[in-house]
């Protein structure tokens, strides 16, 4: 078992449809492909365990334990199995489970963002395997230092473990090691913006999915692959693949998963700007995510349920919902995207015009940040603009000026038009109010050159729809032709 990272999409397309589109894609992949809460296996573990007679059995007894209270998102029970898993397989010398366990352990700091403690039990793992020829957990810590050097934004280091990952499994012949690596590195090419690469290994990985009946993972992988979509502009094409997965889930009664694909699908509508169909969508999410406890999907329902309130300017609905997401959050431990909420927040009670709960909510999302080893970049500038729009608010222009102006050159950074956009569209603002007419007009040229970026974005995403959907037609055409010609 080891992670892969799920997409979150930087691209910004407004603020609000950012925060959403970061928080719904949080989830992990497991390699062993399992879905539902196995009750009945734990309890079972839990007997075995009992009868145990060795320190080496029992080690292992807890570290499949473990692992079913990471498959529910539990991951304090998951850490304190492992712990003692650790202890006892240690005393026993079973280098593979101390190796396995390590890499494990690691995993749990990496849901955490704790790259530093994850590297540190990575370094244990890796100087096991490499010690006792456990090539196969060696590749898996590869595919976890992909992970962490992905975090850090360090693509030529994370591609590097990638493929050094791909080698032994494909020497191992690891099929569903290796097609989670192709994920992984799909993924990797999405966040660094190449999207035909990125295109390419998610299919690889489908394929290989496909052959050993993971039905799940392909499902999360279409799933991926309409958020790639999305980041393009192709809305017609990410509806296609999520309609693909939201086909897998009924089929194989993934259920529960269907909640977060009519998630997704909202996303589109929103970005579509047809804000009742996406509340349709959510609130369908919300109902599944209900049925089955899903606390997790619960979270991301109402969190998007919030910003699609937020862009109707029905500000105290989207509070509402956002403190709802909150309420739960602690069940689900991301800190990450616990920011992201909190971030949220300040933004909603700054556009609803209440102040002093919005410098609360902007002290709190600061500590959070602080909690973080690697504060992302993209995190970093939502919290600049979080705080220039409360300066803003409160008549603080310089202030406000001061932190619009580091979260542009930081957008800057990350090539991103929509932050830039609106960035240079709220320094405009503020250089006419203060009466900074030279540089108002530069950014009001700044906003309107972005802007035309944007549309052509647009338009470049809805010009690779139609030609998908013109080969697809191309394909089929041909594909008949033969079917005709093999029954003469």
């Amino acid at each position: 078992m080891f992670l892969t990272k799920l997409l979150t999409v930087s691209k910004l397309k407004t603020k609000s449809i950012k925060l959403f589109l970061t928080a719904i894609l949080f989830l992990v992949v497991f390699i062993n492909g399992l879905y539902a809460q196995d009750k009945a296996k734990k309890d079972s573990l839990f007997v075995a365990l009992k009868s145990a007679k060795t320190a080496k059995d029992s080690a292992k007894l807890f570290q499949n334990i473990a692992i079913q209270y990471y498959q529910q998102r539990d991951l304090k029970t998951y850490k304190r199995y492992l712990d003692s898993a650790l202890t006892l397989s240690v005393s026993a010398k079973d280098y593979e489970v101390t190796a396995k366990i390590y890499q494990n352990l690691a995993e749990a700091q990496l849901e955490k963002f704790q790259l530093d403690s994850a590297e540190f039990f990575l370094q244990n793992s890796t100087e096991l395997c490499k010690t006792h020829s456990l090539e196969l957990i060696l590749s898996d810590c590869y595919v976890s230092y992909g992970l962490i050097f992905d975090y850090k934004s360090n693509f030529d280091e994370s591609l590097k473990y990638y493929n050094k990952a791909v080698e032994i499994k494909q020497k191992l012949k690891d099929k569903e090691g290796l097609a989670i690596t192709y994920q992984n590195i799909g993924l990797l090419m999405f966040y660094n913006k190449i999207y035909d690469k990125a295109e390419e290994n998610l299919r690889i990985s489908n394929e290989i999915f496909l052959a050993v009946k993971r039905y799940y993972n392909l499902m999360l992988n279409y799933d991926n692959l309409g958020v790639i979509m999305v980041a393009q502009n192709r809305f017609e094409t990410a509806l296609v693949y999520y309609l693909q997965a939201l086909n897998y889930a009924e089929k194989y009664d993934f259920q529960e998963f269907g909640a977060k694909i009519k998630i997704s699908i909202g996303n589109v509508y929103l970005h579509q700007k047809n804000t009742d169909e996406a509340l349709k969508h959510y609130f369908e999410s919300l109902e599944i995510s209900k049925k089955f406890n899903n606390t997790g999907f619960i979270v991301h329902a109402n969190h998007n349920i919030s910003n699609t309130y937020y862009e109707k300017k029905e500000y105290a609905k989207a509070i509402d919902y956002m403190l709802l997401a909150l309420k739960d959050f602690e069940k689900i431990q991301d800190i990450d995207r616990k920011l992201v909420m909190v971030t949220s927040l300040v933004n909603l009670y700054i556009s609803d015009g209440n102040i002093k709960k919005a410098e609360t909510e902007l002290e709190h999302a600061n500590r959070i940040a602080g909690e973080i080893s690697q504060l992302r970049t993209d995190r970093i500038i939502e919290l600049k603009i979080a705080q220039a729009r409360l300066f803003s608010a409160k008549g603080n222009f310089d202030k406000a000026k001061e932190y619009f102006t580091q979260a542009f050159q930081q957008a800057k950074l990350l090539n991103d038009h929509y932050v830039l956009q609106k960035t240079s569209q709220e320094l405009f603002e503020i250089n006419k109010k203060t009466g900074n007419y030279k540089d108002a007009l530069q950014f009001q040229e700044y906003s309107i050159a972005y802007n035309d970026s944007i549309q052509q974005e647009l338009t470049n995403g809805k010009l690779l729809d139609s030609q998908a959907k013109y080969q697809t037609a191309e394909k089929e055409k041909e594909n008949q032709k033969l079917a005709y010609e093999n029954q003469l």
